[in-house]
């Protein structure tokens, strides 16, 4: 059975809340104690009790095991979706989970493989326009998966996937009719991998051109502050490990970026950015005994010279 490849380390940046084993952390609520029988909901105290600290509130955890949350959306203090998987009897399977300010409960969700339905990431427009992205697994081969909640309810939206193993990491939704996603794809379990990026026009999503420079490329996180200004980081090598590797859209094309790498290999796994010359993105890089934790940060040109 596969398993989703998610990062070794996945390390979430500008959210509102982490999910850390199955135990969402965030502000203002107060964990129970465990229900008998199974998962249990977290009771809201008053936020003038636990204001300015961070406490457990734990979601409910469906499945016999890997039960796991790799994404987060706060649109409101008594809104926010998070996202995952987790196993039965089936195999994987998609978990999208609701926050309505007093518990978690979970929302049906498309699963469009037999097995291997995960969930990576999600980003919101608005309460009833939010988009989830991973990827599902059907005849062996795997497919790019995002879901969409209209307000009612999620279902499937139609999506390229260039190879026999595509999948998506990230998404970021700047508008209702300009969202990216990313990730990559290949030929099979023994060849390389190229970048993707896939683009939502408020019509279709497409697949746009971009830049692969060694034989493993990736992408793990996307960001975006305006149509004319997004980013995406990930790695890309000869082999494992690869080095950081980080791609920017102008408005009309992506392009690769120069990025440090301190060490023997290295890896982007998260990015954000309040403007267009403010942008972070970590990581890690190969060091003596170990990685090393690693944050490169967007230094802009001087005034009046080119981007």
């Amino acid at each position: 059975m596969m398993w989703p490849r998610l990062p070794a380390r996945r390390w979430a940046v500008g959210l509102a809340a982490l999910a850390v084993s199955g135990v969402l952390v965030g502000g203002c609520a107060e964990s129970s104690p465990a229900a008998s029988g199974g998962a249990s909901q977290a009771a809201v105290a008053s936020c003038a009790a636990t204001r300015g600290t961070w406490t457990a509130a734990e979601p409910a955890s469906p499945g016999s095991r890997n039960n796991d949350l790799t994404g987060v959306a706060v649109l409101a203090a008594g809104n926010a979706w998070a996202v995952g998987s987790y196993a039965d009897t089936n195999g994987g399977q998609t978990l999208i989970e609701h926050w309505n300010g007093t518990t978690w409960s979970v929302t049906p969700s498309p699963d469009p493989g037999g097995s291997g339905n995960f969930l990576s990431g999600v980003s919101a427009v608005s309460p009833s326009a939010i988009w989830a992205v991973g990827e599902y697994q059907i005849g062996g081969q795997s497919k790019t998966l995002i879901v969409f909640w209209n307000g009612t309810a999620w279902q499937q939206v139609a999506s390229p996937s260039p190879g026999p193993d595509s999948y998506l990491t990230s998404v970021w939704a700047v508008s209702a009719k300009d969202v990216w996603a990313v990730g990559n794809y290949g030929d099979g379990p023994s060849s390389g991998s190229s970048s993707l990026i896939l683009h939502w026009n408020g019509t279709r999503w497409t697949q746009l051109p971009t830049p692969n420079p060694g034989i493993s490329n990736k992408l793990d996180a996307v960001t975006a502050t305006s149509a004319a200004n997004a980013w995406a980081v990930g790695s890309s090598g000869s082999g494992q490990p690869g080095s950081p590797f980080i791609l920017r859209w102008n408005g009309t094309t992506w392009t690769r970026a120069a990025s440090p790498s301190p060490g023997a290999g290295g890896n982007l796994v998260g990015i954000t950015a309040n403007a267009a010359a403010n942008a972070w993105a970590v990581g890690q890089f190969g060091a003596v005994g170990g990685d090393d934790a690693f944050a490169v940060r967007y230094c802009p040109p001087p005034e009046g010279k080119a981007d």
